[in-house]
């Protein structure tokens, strides 16, 4: 679910493109002019360099996964300092672990952009909507909102006179555990009217998609 929280167990975050989760490093005698400092053994973006503080703008490639590595801090006059973290990555800002994370995993994968935002910019399901795979869903409820994502699509089939669908929908922590779970799901219409909503086992229909 989106509310449940910001990080993954309190690890530190990793982003896909630069600027979205800097890292502070705290100590002392960093000196005044700037070093250089490694991640993974990569290098990082430093933003801001000083005797006890350095800022960095460190990014993974978006595939990556989680990974317990070495921060290699190397100062202007040769001292070096290593320091272990462990790593998690996020894909435009979106934090391994959440539902939003894994619909942007997803989509990358299919050769498709995560939405711009998370949360934002969903259209309303009409009983024009013909569904995609791809295709991003939106659920409210007590706690916050999900998202998941259709894997894949069939149909329609007619049957009584209604154009049925039939879908494998994909999603992350809707139990709030960061569990992956993929989930059938139907659509139809009939005459103008949806008579099947696409609904979860467990947060009830969506009126909400994004492609």
């Amino acid at each position: 679910m989106g509310n449940c929280g910001s990080n993954y167990n309190d690890d530190r975050v990793v982003n896909d493109t630069p600027g979205v989760y800097p890292w502070t490093v705290y100590g002392k005698n960093f000196g005044n002019a700037m070093g250089t400092a490694t991640l993974n053994g990569q290098a990082v973006r430093i933003t801001s360099w000083q005797s006890a503080t350095i800022t960095l703008d460190p990014t993974m490639p978006w595939p990556a996964g989680g990974v317990s590595t070495s921060l290699r801090i190397r100062t202007a006059t040769g001292l070096e300092a290593v320091q272990y973290e462990q790593v998690i990555p996020a894909i435009s800002s979106r934090i391994y672990g959440q539902c939003t994370y894994w619909v942007a995993f997803q989509r990358k994968w299919m050769g498709l952009l995560p939405s711009p935002t998370a949360y934002g910019g969903y259209s309303v399901i009409t009983s024009k909507y013909v569904p995609k795979a791809g295709d991003q869903y939106q659920w409210t409820w007590s706690g916050g909102k999900h998202t998941a994502i259709a894997l894949r699509v069939t149909g329609p089939v007619s049957m009584n006179g209604a154009l049925v669908y039939s879908l494998t929908v994909d999603e992350m922590n809707a139990d709030c555990r960061n569990g992956q779970k993929p989930f059938p799901a139907t659509f139809a219409v009939k005459g103008g009217s949806i008579t099947i909503p696409l609904t979860h086992p467990r947060l009830g229909q969506t009126t909400l998609y994004y492609r």
